[in-house]
């Protein structure tokens, strides 16, 4: 909190007269009478030295233009640490430099928000490196940043088994899921100020200009008439993952999730058998598809982007 300045006031107090509420004119007081000393001289300014007035001091920079090891940073520019522990951004770098680039690497097609071990090269994971790696001069210490297009690559995303279950595969492709997600957490936490000040933005500012350069629709959820046996519920939860409320809209989630499933398992979901009706009528079976969209999307995947993917991966 702000200290408080406390103000004390010296109240004076008059003395009245007699107790009868009478008070004698005051006398006024004689002048001093003049003592004959002289007055004293004004005193003389000072000689000139002959030496220039000191200059003001510099300002110094603001605290985001200085640099971890001290130094400053212009404000277009973006400075890391060699181990990646902290960075400085630059005022302008995000809008000057960043999100020009994502610009230009999402009019090429990179920076889908979900993609398969053969569409890793045009993930939103290799859009934020080619921006944070132009930014730096390549500094070393990115390529040991856990990024989930080389994690795909590496760890391809689960194909269903033959044999296998719904049930039996989602579990497991759960399983490859928290496996990245505990990867990507651990670094994280050991490297906090890189991942608010640097890597957060730029997930979002991508997947943003992903979105516009590509016109998808995501001002969705209007309200509208619940057909096919939805509930309010149904609606809500499909309002959130971007859909207008329309007849025929339960079907077109059914299609959109099937086609989905299908580029994420490179058909397999279909040659499973695993495809849930697109009848336009909501059920269990279209309630557990909904709840499954809902946990593929995050911060920086929409479900529209995600449809989008699905259909130009």
């Amino acid at each position: 909190m702000e200290p408080v300045a406390l103000i004390v006031m010296l109240l004076l107090l008059a003395v009245g007269g007699g107790g009868n509420g009478d008070q004698k004119p005051q006398q006024p007081k004689p002048k001093p009478k003049p003592s004959g000393l002289p007055k004293p001289p004004k005193p003389k300014p000072k000689e000139p030295t002959g030496l220039a007035p000191a200059p003001p001091p510099k300002p110094k920079p603001e605290p985001d233009d200085i640099a971890p090891d001290g130094g400053t940073v212009d404000g277009n520019s973006l400075a890391i640490t060699a181990d990646c522990k902290d960075a400085t951004v630059g005022k302008s770098w995000m809008v000057s430099f960043a999100i020009p680039r994502l610009n230009d690497l999402a009019a090429a097609g990179i920076g889908l928000p979900v993609y398969t071990e053969l569409q890793a090269d045009r993930s939103l994971d290799a859009a934020v490196r080619t921006v944070l790696s132009e930014s730096t001069g390549g500094a070393a210490c990115i390529d040991s940043i856990p990024w989930l297009d080389r994690y795909v690559k590496q760890n391809p995303v689960p194909m269903p088994a033959e044999d296998e279950t719904i049930i039996e595969y989602i579990n497991r492709l759960q399983s490859w899921d928290d496996a990245w997600d505990l990867k990507l957490k651990q670094w994280v936490q050991g490297h906090p100020k890189l991942a608010a000040k640097v890597l957060g933005p730029l997930y979002t500012a991508g997947a943003l200009t992903f979105i516009g350069a590509n016109n998808i629709d995501i001002n969705y959820g209007q309200d509208g008439p619940l057909t096919g046996g939805m509930t309010s519920a149904d609606g809500d939860a499909l309002r959130a993952l971007g859909y207008d409320m329309f007849p025929g809209v339960v079907d077109t989630f059914q299609v959109q999730y099937n086609m989905v499933r299908d580029y994420q398992t490179n058909g397999g979901w279909t040659m499973a058998g695993w495809r849930i009706d697109e009848d336009d009528n909501m059920g269990s079976q279209t309630r557990h598809a909904i709840a499954e969209a809902q946990g593929m999307t995050g911060p920086n995947r929409s479900w529209p982007a995600i449809v989008f993917s699905a259909l130009n991966g």
